[in-house]
Order: structure tokens, then C-alpha cells, then sequence
């Protein structure tokens, strides 16, 4: 199975046996091709694998034979779901194969079964679209809120190895809905970030993001000239304006009364304090914060 294994140092990292606790999964069975369905009806994120490598996983088959069985989830009238496996179920029926080796989970949640579909994918697939990879993710993010998750997505990038900001970027690009923009940042001619930036901007927008590069072949679209785009954008009003954050500063008040009710000895405040005023950041908020309780 996919799923990492939850350690002590790192708790919040996908579980099997907490995901799927409830899960029976059972003994390795052949199952008769025909009784294999696509997962949701083929509406999944994941696109069948091309057709030379196809091929290859055809003659490997026909070699070697199925090495590695799927996952499926029972339905009614003793069909089968797929979970894990669309591409090896076309291969065993090209090679000609009539049944194939699966493993069954009973007791799945929808929820759960998100989670075998997109992890299982994410962790096996050595190359994903961008597309791909953005509606797997929306789907696990999805998931994992549904199940009680608190940080989906700090748990997704500690799964595969991502930063929050980089699967941030994947999320957005579901926003896109000019279908032509995702096939161009699918072929590289738009990157992650530009992409990112460009899911933001209206329709008729990014129409005229696909125009210009479809004008001339050699053509690219830089972070650098999204964000421009973007910028004149928010100048016409065409998407809402970033809103800065707020500085907080700390509240000297309300600091002094916590270290009191805490109960650390004295020479450890005064070490803490000292840590603290040799950083200029927090200085700086510290000063910012007398000048404001002296008001």
C-alpha cells in the first residue's frame, strides 16, 4: 500500500491504519476482467498512460504476468470499483487476460476511497500532468477535511514531499476554467507559478492568455509577465485587489501578565528576554508595543 506510516516524530503523516482502520482488506483473488468497473464511472483526475508505455506494460504482462495486483471496493450485482490499477486492467485485457489479481477493501467511506485513489497515484506515478496532479490534490485535500483533517494540506506536503506553497499553487490552478490554458501549462509553455497567477484573472482573460500563445508556437508565458497581467488587472477592477496583512505588535500588557502566571523562574526570564531583544525584529515589535501602552 501507499500510504507512509505515522511515526512518533512525525504523527500527522498519512496512516493506514488511520485512514483505513475500519477497513478489511483481503487476500489476493482473481477477478474476472469483466466485472471491473473505472472508479466514480472514469471521472477521476488521472489520465491512462500513453501509448507506447501502454505497450511495454503489455509485454511485461504477457511475460511476466500481472506482478502487482490492484485495489478495488465492491459494488452491487458482484461487480468491482477500481481503485488503484486502471492502467494494469487495460494491460491484462490487451495481453488477453480474463481475470485479475485484485485485492478487495470492504467498508470503504467515500472519503476514504478518495484518499486510495489520489495517494496510491501520487506515490506510483512517476510523471503526472500539472492538470493531474491539481485535481488529485483537490481531491485529498477534500477528503481529508471531510474526515476531521485540521491541516490537509501541511499533511499532504509532508506525504509527498512538497512545500505548502507549491501544493497551494496546484490548488489554484483548479480555478482555471478555460480548459485550452491547462493543456498549455500541462506542455510546459506555462509554468506552476505563472499558472497560479493566471487562475485568478477572468475568463475572457485567460481566452486571451491561450490567443497569445497560440499566435506564435515559440512563445511562453514567464511568472514574471502573469504577474504583470495580474497587477493591471487589479488596476481595472477585473479581479479584487490584495489585501495586506496586518501588523500585530506584541502586547506588552498582556506578555508580562502571562510570564507572571506561568511560573518560570526568574533567571529563566531573564534569559528568554535577553534571547528575545538580541533578535531586531522582535525588538522592534517590542519597542512598537511600549510606545503603544504608553498612549
Amino acid at each position: 500500500m501507499a500510504f507512509g506510516t505515522a511515526t512518533a516524530q512525525n504523527p500527522s503523516k498519512f496512516s493506514l491504519s488511520a485512514f483505513l482502520g475500519n477497513v478489511n482488506a483481503g487476500e489476493v483473488k482473481e477477478l474476472d476482467i469483466d466485472s471491473l468497473l473505472k472508479y466514480n464511472g472514469g471521472n477521476q483526475p488521472f489520465s491512462m498512460y500513453s501509448e507506447d508505455k501502454m505497450n511495454e506494460l503489455v509485454e511485461s504482462i504477457r511475460v511476466n504476468g500481472l506482478l502487482q495486483p490492484i485495489l478495488v471496493q465492491p459494488l452491487d450485482g458482484g461487480k468491482y470499483e477500481i481503485l488503484a490499477g486502471h492502467n494494469r486492467v487495460e494491460g491484462c485485457r490487451r495481453a488477453g487476460l480474463e481475470r485479475v489479481k485484485s485485492i478487495i477493501l470492504e467498508n470503504l467511506s467515500e472519503e476514504q476511497a478518495q484518499l486510495v485513489v489520489t495517494d496510491t497515484n501520487l506515490c506510483q506515478r512517476e510523471k503526472l500532468k500539472p492538470s493531474e496532479r491539481a485535481k488529485a490534490y483537490a481531491m485529498q485535500k477534500s477528503a481529508l477535511k471531510k474526515i476531521g483533517r485540521k491541516a490537509p494540506i501541511t499533511e499532504m506536503s509532508e506525504q509527498y514531499s512538497e512545500t505548502t506553497k507549491t501544493i497551494s499553487r496546484y490548488l489554484t490552478l483548479n480555478k482555471i476554467v478555460v480548459p485550452e490554458l491547462l493543456d498549455e501549462i500541462d506542455s510546459g509553455r506555462v509554468n506552476i507559478n505563472a499558472g497560479a497567477i493566471l487562475a485568478n484573472l477572468p475568463k475572457e482573460a485567460q481566452e486571451g492568455m491561450v490567443k497569445y500563445l497560440q499566435d506564435d508556437p515559440k512563445r511562453k508565458i514567464s511568472e514574471s509577465l502573469a504577474s504583470k497581467l495580474a497587477h493591471r488587472a487589479r488596476e481595472e477592477n477585473l479581479i479584487p485587489a490584495r489585501k495586506k496583512p496586518e501588523k500585530k505588535y506584541l502586547d506588552i500588557r498582556l506578555a508580562k501578565q502571562y510570564i507572571i502566571s506561568s511560573g518560570i523562574p526568574q533567571e529563566k526570564i531573564q534569559n528568554f528576554i535577553v534571547f528575545c531583544l538580541s533578535n531586531s525584529k522582535i525588538l522592534e515589535y517590542f519597542l512598537k508595543g511600549e510606545n503603544q501602552n504608553d498612549d
